[in-house]
């Protein structure tokens, strides 16, 4: 199955009130702001390996009617890898997470780049990488797009410690093993089989 980059998120997010003023109604009631927002998390690749470097770039739009103040991105770096340089401005953090926080006015689009060094391969067939963006002052992600990378086959067989030639190797020995033990089998029919022949005649 091939990996790829899933497509940009977008989120209309009901019910939630920006931090910014929302503008008065015909009743005299504040319009509810409801945030849009699309996400996407890109390398440009889809196929990974021991010790190649993945720069990730993070992308986040408003695309509401009202400014989100104080907003944060969180990148979680994929299992087995390293950063790579600086955070491009964000802070660290355990298991592989970088946080940006930072204002994003209506329209605009704030970009976030980062660099991974693969050390050691899961044991799945891919790596992934998510980001996520959460309102100020939640805890809960309104929008969150992975990027995923595939390990080949050959890479795969050498993180888990079998070797191209017992993958596919193994089943021209199992074949061969059997084909043995027929022949072994026939032969020996045929040598019980001699003695009787000879009586009968």
């Amino acid at each position: 199955m091939a990996y790829r980059s899933l497509a940009a998120v977008v989120v209309l997010a009901g019910g939630l009130s920006s931090a910014a003023t929302a503008p008065v109604g015909a009743e005299g009631l504040p319009t509810p702001s409801r945030p849009a927002l699309s996400i996407k998390v890109d390398d440009g690749s889809v196929k990974t390996r021991p010790g190649q470097v993945h720069t990730y770039t993070i992308r986040l739009r408003n695309l509401g009617s009202a400014d989100l103040n104080g907003m944060s991105v969180t990148e979680t770096l994929p299992a087995g890898t390293t950063l790579v340089g600086s955070a491009d401005g964000g802070s660290t953090g355990a298991d592989g997470q970088i946080t940006w926080t930072f204002d994003l006015p209506v329209g605009q689009e704030v970009v976030r780049t980062v660099k991974a060094r693969v050390d050691k391969l899961p044991s799945g067939n891919g790596i992934a990488s998510t980001a996520c963006a959460k309102l100020a002052g939640s805890t809960v992600p309104i929008v969150c797009s992975t990027d995923l990378d595939r390990i080949p086959r050959a890479e795969l067989a050498s993180a888990t410690g079998v070797g191209a030639f017992t993958l596919f190797g193994g089943a021209a020995v199992a074949v061969a093993a059997l084909g043995g033990g027929t022949w072994y089998y026939l032969r020996r029919r045929r040598r019980a089989a001699a003695p009787a022949a000879a009586a009968a005649d």
